[in-house]
């Protein structure tokens, strides 16, 4: 490594703006080095890195989170941009290769570049509070990814490749347009949050039986009318949530959730007190009128 590029490495790794520009200005005459150290190409650091000042220069410059290991761009590890008035995310967020935490909530995305797929270290996905209508199947891709939030989107449905994300714990949709969800979702076995409440679901698929990591299910504000025929395999739910909806029954075997402390079930079509409650032990908190 020459004198003259460790020199413009300081440069990169200063943080500080004149810095930084006098650096990729200079880096000019050091493509292929740059590019060997990087793993990247010169234009791609670049314009992420403008991206990033200007988010960091707007109103709300201090919901503007970087986070990098050893002071490089590509070794942020978590990058928050809430609030920012994002339309679209540039193609060079790839080069964020040691990304495990992405924060964009409440922007203005309808859509995610194909090259988030690349982000294989992402553990954290906040996408709530946008306009997304489909998910974007390049996030099924990210299999180390744990949290994944999508409220307040307006969502119809998700796709099959939800099964990818084996390792997916918290998996929030409240108030969005789901009307179905597919039964791929019953892979997710590692699943243990999973919010569906203030949705358009009818019916829910009986394969989210399969999620016995599950602790608290909400499906409360939706158009139920019934639920999956076997709850009693979600051996460790202790919050199950369903107010208003239409169920006119519950399930047999919910005395064996043993680990179960609070359900909801007002606003629903009960023409009486469903016998299964008195089934369910005493320390349960059962909220069945409003």
């Amino acid at each position: 490594m020459s004198k003259e590029f460790e020199n413009l490495l300081q440069l990169l790794k200063s943080g500080i703006a004149e810095n930084v520009r006098l650096g990729l200005l200079v880096a000019q005459n050091f493509r292929e080095e740059f590019k060997s150290f990087f793993d990247c190409e010169l234009e791609e650091y670049n314009e992420l890195y403008e991206f990033l000042e200007i988010c960091k220069g707007n109103k709300n410059k201090n919901k503007t989170i970087i986070e990098p290991r050893n002071g490089f761009l590509t070794d942020v590890a978590a990058l928050g941009l809430a609030e920012q008035e994002i339309t679209k995310l540039p193609k060079s967020i790839k080069i964020l290769q040691e990304l495990e935490v992405l924060v964009l909530f409440r922007n203005q995305l309808t859509t995610l570049p194909t090259e988030i797929k690349y982000l294989k270290k992402l553990k954290v996905l906040n996408l709530s509070c946008n306009y997304f209508e489909k998910l974007p199947k390049e996030i099924t891709e990210l299999e180390n990814l744990e949290e994944l939030l999508l409220e307040f989107n307006d969502l119809t449905t998700l796709p099959e490749e939800i099964k990818n994300l084996i390792n997916l714990r918290d998996l929030l949709l409240i108030h969005n347009n789901l009307q179905i969800l597919p039964k791929e979702i019953g892979k997710l076995k590692n699943l243990e949050y999973l919010f569906l409440a203030e949705n358009k679901l009818t019916e829910i698929p009986e394969e989210i039986s399969n999620l016995s990591s599950l602790i608290k299910l909400t499906l409360n504000e939706n158009k139920l009318k019934y639920l999956f025929k076997d709850i009693s395999n979600l051996t460790n739910l202790e919050e199950l949530l369903l107010s208003d909806n239409e169920l006119q029954n519950l399930p047999k075997g919910m005395e064996k959730l043993q680990e179960l402390t609070k359900i909801t079930l007002y606003n629903n079509n009960f023409a009486e007190r469903p016998k299964e409650l008195k089934l369910l032990s005493r320390s349960v908190y059962i909220d069945l009128d409003n």
